[in-house]
């Protein structure tokens, strides 16, 4: 265990192996990355980077936390809840424990995500190439996904799915809709 006031810059190889690492950000402002099996974890206090770990997680100690994680280039699968997100991709997974927005960026392959919202109010927002999840404390954001669901826990959410300028397919009952576009489907 180290002190972050005396050294403030730590680099973590996990070298060869099934390795996994886990580290605790502080009561700042955290800010973490991570794509395949590389990560960094960071405040104006501290920078924790990490390389050659199969599994990483990294978790917000308070503050206003923000992460981003990015996937392979073949399939891989997103979710985010309120206080947890996990990427898993053919090689890596990365959990964000704590963070109160996560990005989850998909880089090819047929990518898939699924959004919680809160317990409360939430607003969910569907685009050409992304999609959001915004409640309380908490905002969930996708980008690059060929498919993304997204569930509401309570509260009175509202739904914005927006077309494309091509030909789409809207799908709605009183308790489910689907927008099925050129890029993506979003339920």
């Amino acid at each position: 265990e180290f002190h972050a006031a005396t050294i403030n810059t730590f680099s973590i190889d996990g070298s060869a192996g099934d390795d996994s690492v886990t580290v605790h950000g502080t009561d700042l402002d955290d800010t973490g990355s991570s794509i395949g099996l590389t990560g960094a974890l960071h405040s104006s206090d501290y920078h924790v980077s990490t390389a050659g770990f199969e599994s990483t997680t990294f978790v917000g100690g308070g503050g206003n936390d923000y992460t981003q994680v990015y996937g392979s280039l073949l399939d891989d699968t997103f979710y985010s809840l309120p206080q947890e997100a996990k990427l898993t991709t053919p090689d890596s997974q990365h959990i964000m424990l704590g963070f109160e927005r996560v990005d989850g960026y998909g880089r090819g392959g047929n990518d898939y995500g699924s959004l919680y919202g809160t317990l409360g109010d939430d607003l969910y927002i569907s685009r050409d190439r992304f999609t959001l999840i915004k409640g309380d404390g908490h905002m969930g954001y996708t980008k690059g996904f060929e498919r993304i669901d997204s569930f509401g826990r309570g509260g009175n959410d509202v739904a914005e799915l927006h077309g494309t300028t091509g030909d789409d397919k809207f799908i709605s009952t009183d308790k489910y809709a689907a927008l099925i576009t050129e890029f993506r489907i979003t339920y």
